[in-house]
């Protein structure tokens, strides 16, 4: 185990991140490291092979130590042409999946996927196809009783306003429509439901790799927004992927790149931010050094926990990793098993191994036309999830950026 390092905790009364372990970087290619808790045991979703696939996560017997089961991996979207990915644990225990393309012009499609607890394909399609009014890569999912959708930020200048849109999806119907969300920079952020007052919290970056945290109605009213340096010091911050809520705060998987080395290679260190309801940092920890010998950095963070273990999942030069974090649950105030929320409705349950018999989501085989697919999920048969997800309603004026 590695010892806390002073360097980057702030002080107060109690640790929230006490341990953490040596990055595990396997050497199969592969980007996208999502770590999902199911049951007792955790899966990695991840990018590879151009589309979106699940297998089983064998822990060792070390804290830190992770092997990634390539033989149990399934295939969950079967399109052959995807590059960005998210997902995102839905209420009943299935998962909601986006993920971007270049089919006419760069990063000018996106499509969801929807599959049930055992990984077979519930229904898919486009959210929007060889599109110039956005750009498509970096996208955000969320899944909450409140609203359920894809995100993509739009096109805007260095002295514009961020705004987002949120195409909602239904199992069934596919996408029923859309609507804005203003000073929120959803491409390469997170999103969460906060099932304590029923409202999203936001984390992003801005151009200026400035962090931020935020807070929406049900209905996308603007109800907070405020600064936040994830990182403090000579720090570009970029890349806040990794959401989760523990009782009251709130924890981000972050990138961050020295002043000093940022042109150095690519990526940045992965860092660990804790933060109470009122998003002030409380503690903050480096969990790599890529860059200070001159490697390429790490990309794409993310974070979810299964009681006081959490998983950083991040990919480096084309290779999945993870970190192992141990979070003391008295300091945040729950007790072990309390499902407070994780990157979707919690800590997960029902899901079986990835490998398990059954059908695997191998279901999708839309036609092919010069290189181009249609948005339809080919033969794969769909089905509502019980209970029913709401959908994300109007737009509402923008709040004033709280400082």
């Amino acid at each position: 185990m590695l010892a806390i390092l002073a360097l980057s905790t702030l002080g107060h009364a109690q640790d929230f991140v006490t341990d953490w372990g040596d990055p595990q970087i396997w050497e199969q290619g592969g980007v996208w490291s999502r770590p999902i808790p199911v049951d007792d045991a955790w899966r990695l979703a991840m990018a590879t092979q151009s589309d979106f696939w699940i297998a089983d996560l064998d822990q060792g017997d070390a804290f830190g130590e992770w092997e990634l089961d390539r033989d149990s991996k399934v295939n969950l979207t079967n399109r052959g042409y995807l590059q960005d990915n998210s997902i995102k644990r839905c209420p009943d225990g299935s998962y909601l999946i986006g993920s971007s393309a270049s089919v006419d012009a760069p990063n000018d499609s996106s499509y969801w996927t929807w599959v049930d607890s055992d990984w077979n394909v519930i229904g898919s399609g486009a959210v929007e196809e060889t599109s110039s009014e956005r750009p498509h890569n970096d996208l955000v999912v969320v899944c909450s009783p409140i609203g359920t959708g894809v995100l993509h930020s739009n096109f805007g200048g260095a002295e514009a306003e961020f705004t987002s849109v949120l195409f909602s999806i239904d199992p069934e119907d596919g996408v029923t429509g859309q609507a804005e969300l203003f000073d929120y920079k959803s491409e390469g952020g997170a999103i969460i439901h906060d099932t304590r007052d029923d409202t999203f919290v936001v984390a992003h970056v801005s151009l200026f790799f400035e962090g931020a945290m935020g807070r929406f109605s049900p209905e996308l009213a603007n109800l907070e927004s405020k600064d936040v340096d994830f990182v403090d010091g000579d720090w570009k911050e970029n890349w806040s992927q990794g959401l989760i809520r523990i009782g009251d705060y709130f924890v981000v998987a972050t990138l961050a790149r020295d002043e000093e080395v940022y042109d150095r290679g690519e990526g940045g260190e992965v860092w660990i931010v804790v933060m109470d309801d009122d998003f002030e940092v409380l503690q903050r920890e480096r969990l790599t050094w890529f860059l200070d010998d001159e490697e390429n950095g790490a990309n794409r963070p993310w974070i979810d926990r299964k009681g006081g273990q959490a998983l950083v999942g991040f990919d480096k030069g084309n290779k999945l990793g993870v970190i192992e974090v141990a979070l003391d649950l008295s300091a945040f105030g729950v007790e072990d098993g309390e499902d407070t929320g994780g990157n979707g409705s919690g800590s997960g349950s029902g899901s079986g191994s990835a490998g398990d018999d059954g059908d695997s989501g191998d279901s999708s085989d839309g036609d092919t036309d010069g290189g181009k697919k249609s948005g339809g999920c080919g033969g794969c048969a769909v089905a509502s999830p019980a209970p029913a997800v709401g959908v994300f309603i109007g737009l509402l004026a923008l709040a004033r950026r709280r400082a």
